[in-house]
């Protein structure tokens, strides 16, 4: 073999991997930057025939003249995305390995193994082996499988076996859906949040505005006790009942009066209050709340009095003669009666 400089056009056609180390060493004694850059490719190509040729064209072309060029060359022709869809080798070996009949899953955990340098034997018996020998991807060194060369390992690695391993594509939607599910959730979780944010700033504000709404009415309630007494003293007895008359509460309204109301109130109605219960006898008794009082009559009836209206709120019947006694409990929710009848009877004082 007859050496020449590297810089020479170098017409591609298949030699053998010895052919390329001895023109290694041809060109070492002619040019010593031309063997070191011929040294760099077959770093890379492992001494491959058509990939050595092809390195070996390009620098050629180009005049490269260092490792470096050679390296960058190399990334240009075979690591590019554009190279690893083009080149005519890398397309054979990958479609080689894919597109073989034996499982796909089994294939390419073989050759991982192989990539990771662990020990996978030459056993010709077995048809991944076999597939990974006749795509060209590995050689038999020392009776083990080995990467042919660090151009297919750096092109076909650990990325590109997990991406062409079976089902892969269903495993990336699903990772894809669950991935949409959780940003999903976290924004939902986030609009809760912000709603529950809001609703409990709604509550504060009610309950805020509620504490002031009471706050305000009982100072409205101090203040026109003020007055009213104020009117009394100044003998403005319509303006007073006017003033206390206000509050009265409404339905469902807590009850602010006190004893000062009910004062001024007896105040301004200078008769006592009658209840004319006809046939009224002995028993009355005041509830504990001093705003209803019970009477019992020779009617052999029960009634309950609102004190401040006079009017009656509850009529007891049920004895069968003259009603001799009555009281109400502590917490003025029933009272008891009795008769000459010789009965007594409990009753519910609001029904």
């Amino acid at each position: 073999m007859t050496p020449f400089n590297i810089g020479q056009r170098i017409e591609l056609h298949d030699f053998t991997e010895a052919e390329a180390r001895a023109l290694a060493f041809g060109l070492a004694g002619a040019d010593e930057d031309g063997a070191a850059s011929l040294g760099r490719i077959l770093y890379w190509t492992g001494g491959h025939p058509y990939l050595t040729q092809k390195l070996c064209q390009a620098v050629a072309e180009q005049s490269a003249g260092n490792t470096s060029d050679v390296d960058r060359l190399c990334r240009e022709l075979f690591f590019a995305r554009r190279a690893r869809e083009q080149d005519d080798n890398l397309l054979f070996v990958r479609e080689r390995m894919l597109r073989s009949e034996v499982e796909l899953a089994g294939l390419l955990g073989l050759y991982e193994q192989v990539r990771k340098g662990k020990k996978v034997e030459d056993d010709e018996t077995n048809p991944f082996v076999t597939i990974l020998k006749l795509s060209g991807i590995t050689r038999i060194e020392d009776g083990r499988l080995r990467v042919r060369n660090r151009i297919y390992e750096r092109v076909f690695d650990q990325a590109w076996v997990a991406t062409n391993i079976p089902d892969v594509e269903a495993r990336r939607q699903r990772a894809a859906y669950r991935k949409g599910l959780v940003r999903a959730a976290a924004i939902a979780a986030v609009i809760l949040v912000a709603i529950a944010s809001l609703a409990l700033v709604a509550i504060r504000q009610r309950n805020i505005a509620r504490s002031e709404k009471e706050t305000n009415r009982k100072q409205l309630y101090a203040a026109q006790m003020n007055l009213a007494e104020q009117a009394w003293e100044d003998a403005g007895i319509a303006r007073m009942l006017e003033l206390i008359n206000n509050q009265v509460p409404e339905p469902g309204q807590e009850d602010l009066r006190g004893f000062e109301w009910y004062h001024l109130w007896s105040l301004g109605h200078g008769d006592l209050r009658s209840f004319p219960h006809g046939d009224l006898g002995v028993p009355v008794k005041f509830f504990p709340d001093n705003r209803r009082l019970v009477t019992g009559g020779t009617d052999n009836i029960v009634k309950v009095w609102d004190v401040v209206t006079g009017e009656p709120l509850v009529t007891l019947s049920g004895h069968l003669g003259e009603v001799l006694s009555v009281d109400v409990s502590p917490d003025g929710l029933t009272l008891a009666s009795a008769s000459a009848d010789e009965t007594a009877k409990i009753w519910d004082a609001v029904t």
